[in-house]
């Protein structure tokens, strides 16, 4: 990511980092040469060289694109997050993917906010135990997780994605929704290595730690329509008092 509309592919020829061993003279090895001079192999000392990489520009997002990932299990594929609400997967091995219009929507995420509105990709990571699981740091409370083996690729303006799970700490939707806090969102998510913990940070709040071992899906916390002010929970006595009036 180029924190523009861009994500770009550097390519760097491998030969040009791989310097054949020098040879040195050396007096206490015990394999002479004919002079009686020993022959040892020694790692060549650092030089500078001039690479020029080949670089492929995708332009498949209309907003700024904040994270690109990848995964050591699978080389040939990366991710980019991007503020107009898409997770793109781009495949090395497959051509037509720099265009806006390419099929790579993985995940969308642009009418997934209340009334059908935007939210933003912010961050995505892929869990290195589990690589079905991706998690996507988004412009609003919640960091959403979703299982890769379910989600097909598409063009622009597919459906909503559905989430495996959705994260949050429980008082953030609801002071947003009482008008008591500025916005506050998700800014970076990374799963742990054993892939059972999932930290995430938050604009203008704290970094929190979800326990993403279990299944389902966690339901936003809402205020009642009518008050901005969270309703009391009756007690237990005024509770037996009511029912044996």
């Amino acid at each position: 990511g180029a924190m523009d509309c861009t994500v770009q592919l550097h390519e760097l020829d491998a030969g040009a980092f791989s310097i054949p061993p020098k040879y040195r003279s050396s007096n206490s090895s015990s394999s002479r040469n004919r002079a009686g001079t020993s022959m040892r192999r020694h790692p060549p000392a650092p030089q500078l060289h001039r690479v020029m990489p080949r670089t492929t520009v995708f332009r498949c997002h209309k907003s700024r694109v904040k994270e690109v990932e990848v995964s050591p299990q699978e080389p040939h594929l990366f991710w980019s997050a991007g503020e107009d609400g898409m997770i793109r997967q781009y495949d090395t091995r497959l051509p037509n993917q720099k265009a806006y219009g390419s099929a790579n929507v993985l995940i969308s995420l642009a009418m997934a906010g209340p009334g059908g509105g935007l939210v933003e990709c912010k961050g995505v990571d892929v869990n290195a135990a589990a690589p079905h699981l991706m998690a996507v740091a988004c412009g609003d409370p919640y960091v959403r997780v979703f299982d890769r083996r379910r989600v097909a690729t598409d063009r622009p303006g597919k459906p909503t994605t559905p989430a495996l799970l959705q994260l949050s700490a429980p008082h953030l939707p609801l002071l947003l929704k009482a008008g008591l806090s500025r916005r506050a969102h998700a800014t970076h998510a990374s799963f742990s290595s054993r892939g059972d913990r999932l930290v995430a940070s938050y604009h203008g709040d704290h970094a929190y730690v979800f326990d993403v071992t279990g299944a389902g899906e966690q339901q936003p916390l809402m205020l009642p329509h009518h008050s901005s002010r969270l309703r009391r929970q009756p007690s237990a006595a005024a509770a037996a008092a009511a029912a044996a009036a």
